[in-house]
């Protein structure tokens, strides 16, 4: 048996000298090959063999190649399934010795080195079988199967281990090391970079008074506030009002995104948690004060549970617990406060809300059209434009765009730019200005969309809308009317001025049903059929013509509220629905007709603001006040 393994061993080195032989040539002519290349930078360094893998990747390889060598030469010098009498029979002159391993496979050698393999229940048992003087070698030995499992096991645990640690950066990661938090000093913003939100950075700015004055507030008894939490729309500024915070009391900033608290091992929150307060703490005591702004906070500050089963909860409750502890707890530090921002505040903990934790709630609310105006001019500034452009735009715009964020006036300004060099201009022109915002509004133009007769539908139903916003006077006028089909499924629209007002009147809603009504019903009088494109115009219409009666009360002699609260149960009598269903169907009916004769006696400037769109595809305030005034 030891004179086999040493011919198989010394065979498959002998192959694998050859094999290798040939590989370090090739190796040698890859690496000329290489060397010779022109490679665009000459500071490029291969990186460093690890000596780990290459005893791994050794091991495989020499231990393929003799399982591959062996496997080889079973097929072409073993015998097998042959029975012991066949064996005595047909082979017992030619057998030279016999080699039984572990008392139950037989080797035995011939004189023309084949080899016949036997499993047997022991050795004596084949002794007296064969009845044979040949020598006969007893050995123990281990086998391949018996060790592959132990092999199998060990690297599979040393492969989740080494993923582990490629994953998590390593144990200090993964216990919350410093590197996650950043201690920005110095910092450069100020209330001034910030637009518009006079209330929350009034709201902010004794904050900003306390951490520089804290003398003349102790005086009188004041406790320094633990902080606030700035809640509000995404891209409204929140966190860049923190930093203004930081940096009009000279303070340093110490920034974390509550995502960066959770992890998939208990513990690991709070001590990350732990840690952004050591870190505010050191630099509280080395510049008289910290500022901690967590953003997102949402993320380990919602409600707690009494009955969590999950583990995932119970690991977010304590880092909440932990955060809870460092905002006021026993060891609490008075020269650190604490900023946070979420878009839902509805869902924090109610002890995270407390005063002694974040004793000012500052609504971050969208901008009005004031501060929309003055976004415009900010970031229209930064770019290749002319004074006069921003001027004009900066009005325009600000009506072009209710709901709008600072963050998507921004994106809207960037993307005139790109629209400018798209077009190979140098300078951003306002047409490319209002380009942007339709993009960033209702999404990229299609082309080829609708047909002529389509087309001419679709410019009878916006100068519909467009007329009755311009003649009506208690709704907001027309900014912009378009037939150019959108991405986002629009085929047209008429765009209105945004209106500041809070409360909306009885003659409001009725004249909106009305200028609603005004796209369907033009359709009806210059068109031979009536289309589908009012579908989203009498959905409005009927929300509103109910809410009209049932929930606002504005009918005669009703005062209360009728809407159904559950779709189960219903505390209205079936008379007094039907009742009321009676009255939403004469209110509309008698909107349609006031509506109908409007755009009866206005036929001529609804045939002449449908031309003006068909010939300009888009049309603005100042071409409607022309048409009107013709």
């Amino acid at each position: 048996m030891l004179s086999l393994f040493s011919k198989l061993s010394r065979n498959s080195i002998n192959t694998l000298r050859n094999k290798n032989s040939i590989n370090t040539l090739r190796n040698k002519n890859s690496i000329n090959t290489l060397r010779n290349r022109n490679f665009s930078s000459s500071k490029e360094k291969i990186p460093p063999i690890n000596p780990i893998h290459l005893i791994i990747s050794s091991g495989v390889m020499f231990g393929g190649a003799y399982y591959f060598k062996s496997m080889v030469d079973k097929k072409e010098n073993v015998i097998q399934d042959l029975s012991i009498k066949e064996v005595k029979e047909n082979y017992s002159s030619k057998i030279n010795k016999i080699i039984i391993i572990n008392n139950e496979t037989a080797i035995c050698e011939l004189e023309d080195s084949k080899k016949i393999l036997l499993n047997i229940p022991d050795g004596k048992y084949l002794e007296e079988k064969l009845e044979i003087d040949v020598p006969i070698y007893y050995q123990n030995a281990i086998g391949l199967s018996q060790i592959l499992p132990t092999i199998a096991t060990f690297g599979l645990i040393g492969m989740m281990f080494w993923m582990m640690r490629r994953q998590m950066g390593g144990m200090k990661n993964l216990m919350g090391s410093n590197n996650n938090v950043s201690v920005l000093e110095n910092v450069k913003t100020k209330f001034s970079d910030v637009i518009g939100q006079e209330n929350a950075k009034q709201g902010v700015k004794e904050f900003v008074d306390i951490l520089k004055n804290k003398e003349k507030y102790s005086e009188i008894g004041v406790k320094v506030p633990k902080g606030a939490l700035l809640s509000g729309p995404p891209g409204t500024g929140k966190t860049l009002l923190a930093k203004a915070i930081a940096g009009e009391s000279q303070l340093p900033f110490v920034n974390m995104s509550g995502s960066d608290f959770n992890a998939m091992f208990v513990g690991v929150g709070s001590a990350k948690v732990k840690n952004l307060y050591q870190q505010a703490t050191q630099a509280a005591e080395e510049h008289g004060g910290c500022i901690v702004f967590i953003d997102e906070i949402d993320a380990i500050g919602q409600k707690r549970s009494s009955a969590n089963t999950f583990g995932g909860n119970t690991e977010r409750e304590n880092t909440l617990n932990q955060l809870l502890t460092e905002m006021d707890g026993f060891d609490s530090n008075d020269n650190v406060m604490t900023f946070a921002a979420t878009n839902r505040p509805e869902l924090l903990d109610p002890a995270l809300l407390r005063p002694g934790r974040f004793d000012r709630k500052i609504n971050v609310e969208l901008p009005t059209i004031t501060d929309r105006k003055s976004l415009f001019d900010f970031y229209l500034n930064k770019l290749n434009i002319s004074g006069e452009v921003i001027n004009n735009i900066g009005e325009i715009g600000s009506k072009l765009t209710p709901g709008f964020s600072g963050a998507d006036i921004a994106n809207i300004c960037n993307e005139s730019g790109i629209i400018a060099v798209r077009n190979k201009k140098d300078i951003i022109s306002e047409d490319n200005i209002k380009d942007a915002i339709d993009y960033v509004m209702l999404g990229a133009e299609r082309s080829n969309v609708l047909s002529e007769k389509e087309k001419i539908t679709v410019a009878y139903h916006e100068a519909g809308h467009a007329l009755l916003s311009c003649l009506l006077p208690n709704v907001t006028k027309p900014v912009k009317v378009s037939i150019i089909p959108r991405e986002k499924g629009m085929l047209g629209f008429s765009q209105s001025e945004a209106s500041s007002e809070v409360l909306q009147s009885k003659k409001q809603i009725l004249d909106t049903i009305c200028v609603l009504m005004g796209g369907r019903i033009s359709e009806e009088i210059f068109c031979e059929d009536i289309t589908t494109g009012a579908a989203n115009d009498i959905e409005k219409v009927t929300q509103l013509a109910n809410a009209y009666i049932k929930k606002f009360g504005m009918e005669e002699k009703i005062f209360m509220d009728l809407t159904e609260k559950s779709q189960f149960k219903s505390d209205v009598s079936q008379e007094l629905r039907n009742n009321m269903d009676a009255k939403v169907l004469n209110l509309i009916e008698s909107l349609y007709s006031k509506t109908k004769n409007i755009l009866l006696n206005n036929m001529n400037n609804v045939e002449k603001i449908k031309n003006e769109l068909l010939e300009k595809e888009t049309i603005y305030n100042n071409d409607l006040e022309l048409i009107l005034k013709q």
